[in-house]
């Protein structure tokens, strides 16, 4: 099943009925293998995350056999002949459904003013949806991803913007997630 752009968090709900989940993203570090982070770095632009159906990463050692295959892999199949892709369309939406359903109500947030900054990446939309849902008053940063502006000088990493603009728009506080969603950073309301 394909899902697009979704945060890494989304997989393990979303993977819940299958064996793996498996995230392909843009590689931050030039390391084989990411210990911090368990993935598989391919090439120069890719890792590769593996998700079981309880949400958890895999074993280290997992990832050093994918790699090593990847390094080995000689011969290549046509897609037709090892499976295929199911695209689920809805995957967004069922994410932010299940988040919105974990909170005590419907408008668990009304009256308070958030700023979200979502280092256009997965969260870009999911996140501001969810809170607004909630009946929290969203500033969004950094929504507006092109396949280039991801985490770039925004996010979880670059957090002086976000807190400039919840102590300027006098918010309760902030968020900032960095790109795949699995990093958070948040911010009182004075910024601190």
């Amino acid at each position: 099943i394909t899902l697009s752009s979704v945060p890494v968090s989304s997989i393990s709900q979303i993977a819940s009925d299958s064996s793996i989940g498996v995230v392909a993203e843009a590689a931050s570090e030039k390391t084989h293998l990411n210990k911090t982070k368990k993935s598989v770095y391919i090439g120069k632009k890719y890792t590769l995350k593996l998700i079981d159906k309880n949400g958890d990463k895999f074993d280290d050692s997992v990832y050093r056999e994918i790699e090593e295959s990847i390094e080995n892999l000689k011969d290549t199949k046509e897609s037709e002949k090892i499976g295929k892709i199911i695209r689920n369309e809805s995957a967004i939406e069922e994410y932010i459904a299940m988040v919105r359903d974990i909170a005590p109500n419907y408008k668990a947030l009304q009256g308070l003013k958030v700023v979200l900054d979502c280092a256009n990446g997965a969260y870009y939309y999911i996140l501001p949806q969810i809170f607004k849902d909630l009946g929290a008053g969203v500033i969004s940063l950094s929504n507006t991803p092109d396949g280039y502006n991801i985490n770039k000088d925004c996010g979880s990493m670059h957090t002086d913007n976000l807190a400039l603009t919840v102590v300027e728009s006098k918010a309760d506080f902030g968020i900032a997630v960095d790109g795949d969603g699995d990093r958070i950073i948040l911010v009182d309301d004075k910024g601190v």
